[in-house]
C-alpha cells in the first residue's frame, strides 16, 4: 500500500489525485506501524525493551529531516528541483 501511495503521489495531476494517494498511503501506514512495534517487542527482552523502542523511535528522524531539507531545497532552487526529483524517481521506478 505504501508503494501504491507513493506511485500515486508521483503521478497525481491534481488535488483529488493527491487526496486518493494520501488515503491509500494512510491505509498502508495503518497496517504497517502496529507490526513494527510487535517486531520490536518480539526481539527485545524485559531488560532492554526500552532501549530497543528508543532506537526504533530514533530511526524515524528521517521523517523530520527529509521534509525540512526538501522544503529548503524547494525554497532555494524553486520548481526546477522538484521537476528533477520527479524525473529521477520515474527513472528509478522504471529500472
Amino acid at each position: 500500500m505504501f508503494a501504491f501511495g507513493e506511485i500515486g503521489f508521483l503521478s497525481a495531476a491534481g488535488f483529488w489525485g493527491l487526496a486518493v494517494s494520501m488515503f491509500v498511503f494512510t491505509i498502508g501506514e495503518i497496517l504497517v506501524v502496529p507490526c513494527e512495534y510487535m517486531l520490536v517487542d518480539g526481539i527485545s527482552n524485559d531488560r532492554n525493551r526500552g532501549s530497543y523502542f528508543g532506537a526504533h523511535s530514533f530511526s524515524t528522524i528521517g521523517n523530520f529531516i527529509g521534509p525540512t531539507l526538501g522544503g529548503a531545497m524547494l525554497g532555494a532552487f524553486g520548481r526546477v528541483a522538484g521537476s528533477c526529483n520527479r524525473t529521477y524517481l520515474r527513472a528509478h521506478l522504471v529500472a
